[in-house]
């Protein structure tokens, strides 16, 4: 009886190694069989992220070149194209206007610079000294009458 429980014990082992084999090669086989699946998938979702993207490609290109979209963006050209042009048109102006002044003029222009200056520092700070606050309005004053005189000079007298 001995050798036979014996036998049993070795077939059983035998058995178990078998069965253990056979479940090594069949998890060999499933973990193929997901990596080619997965790499399947892979390769289809791919294909699909490459679609939408070329397809988003091609409808962001059609927006851009929609005929209001250019439409638009012409007119803003042909803005920022008579903008340019009058700023350069009024510092033309104001240059030749200023070439004709007299050291009189600047004298004026330069007072009407540092009462504008003085008047907003004493503006801007919040505690700003008892005498520099007694005096605000008066360059503020100042201000507007040199930049009253200026404006005249540049835009409404010809001494040419």
């Amino acid at each position: 009886m001995k050798n036979y429980l014996t036998a049993l014990q070795s077939i059983d082992r035998e058995a178990l190694k078998a069965k253990a084999e056979i479940a090594r090669s069949l998890a060999g086989e499933y973990a193929r069989q997901a990596k080619t699946t997965a790499g399947e998938y892979a390769q289809h979702a791919k294909s699909f992220a490459e679609d939408y993207a070329h397809e988003a490609h091609l409808r962001a290109a059609d927006a851009l070149h929609s005929p209001r979209a250019e439409a638009l963006a012409e007119s803003a050209r042909t803005l920022a194209r008579d903008v340019r042009e009058d700023a350069a048109d009024l510092c033309a102006f104001t240059t030749q206007r200023v070439s004709t002044f007299s050291p009189f003029d600047l004298a004026i222009f330069k007072i009407v610079m540092v009462s504008f200056g003085l008047w907003l520092g004493a503006w801007l700070a919040s505690k700003f000294t008892k005498l520099t606050e007694k005096f605000r309005p008066v360059f503020l004053a100042a201000f507007f009458c040199g930049f009253t005189y200026i404006a005249y000079r540049i835009f409404f007298d010809n001494r040419d």
